[in-house]
C-alpha cells in the first residue's frame, strides 16, 4: 500500500489499483500542495467529519469537479452537506474499500463536538478522526497525537492499548516541523522498544508501508 500524506490530516490511499483519500481539509487545500485535476484518479473519498481541517468545501469542489464518480463517505449530518453541494454518490454506512465504525469526537473547549466515524481502508489503514476512543485498529493506524482536544501522551496511549504494527502521525498542522521532528523522534524510539514502527512522512511524498 502506498501512503502519502498532506499537511494536517489528509492522506491518499493507493492499493491494488483503487484509490481513496480521506478528510480534504482546509490544512492541506490552503498549503498548496493538492492539485486534484493532475491526479490520474480517485475511486472514493471518506471525510470523518464536518469540522473545517477535515471538510473544505472549495477543496470538496474541486475533488468533485476532478473526479465526479467518485463515492463519497461521511456520517450523516456531512453527507447531507455533501447532497446539498450536488454531490449524489454518498454513502453514511461504508462501502467494500471503506469500512465505518462510529466513535466519539473528543471533548472540544467549545462548542458540541459533531459526529464522528473512524474509517478502515482497504482493511490495512485505519484513520479515527478527531478521535482516542477507537478499540481496534488495522494493521497501520493514522494518529492524532496533536490538537486542541486530547494531547501526545493520550495518543501514545491508544496505539500502545491497539498495537498497530505502523503508526503515521496526522492532525499535526498546528505544530511546526522542528516540534513535529522532536517529538515523533521521541515517539519513534520509544515505540521500537515496544515492537511498533512510527513512520515520520514528508508532506505530500508517497511512501510504501
Amino acid at each position: 500500500m502506498k501512503i502519502t500524506k498532506f499537511a494536517h490530516a489528509c492522506v491518499l490511499l493507493e492499493d491494488n489499483g483503487k484509490v481513496v483519500l480521506i478528510d480534504p481539509g482546509n490544512f492541506a487545500w490552503e498549503a498548496g500542495q493538492i492539485k486534484p485535476a493532475d491526479w490520474p484518479k480517485v475511486d472514493e473519498i471518506a471525510v470523518t467529519h464536518g469540522h473545517g481541517d477535515h471538510f473544505h468545501p472549495p477543496f470538496v469542489e474541486a475533488l468533485h469537479q476532478a473526479f465526479p464518480d467518485a463515492t463519497w463517505v461521511a456520517p450523516e449530518e456531512v453527507a447531507a452537506k455533501l447532497t446539498e453541494m450536488g454531490i449524489t454518490k454518498v454513502s453514511a454506512t461504508g462501502t467494500d474499500l471503506i469500512k465505518v465504525s462510529p466513535v466519539q469526537h473528543e471533548r472540544m473547549p467549545m462548542g458540541t463536538p459533531p459526529q464522528n466515524i473512524q474509517v478502515d481502508v482497504f482493511g490495512k489503514f485505519t484513520h479515527p478522526g478527531d478521535s482516542h476512543q477507537s478499540t481496534v485498529t488495522m494493521a497501520v493506524m493514522g494518529m492524532p497525537f496533536v490538537s486542541p482536544w486530547g494531547s501526545m501522551t493520550a495518543g501514545s496511549d491508544v496505539v500502545l492499548k491497539l498495537k498497530p504494527k505502523k503508526v503515521v502521525p496526522v492532525h499535526d498542522a498546528l505544530w511546526t516541523d522542528g516540534a513535529k521532528q522532536w517529538m515523533y523522534g521521541m515517539l519513534r524510539d520509544y515505540y521500537k522498544e515496544q515492537g511498533i514502527e512510527l513512520i515520520i512522512p514528508v508532506e505530500g511524498e508517497p511512501f510504501e508501508v
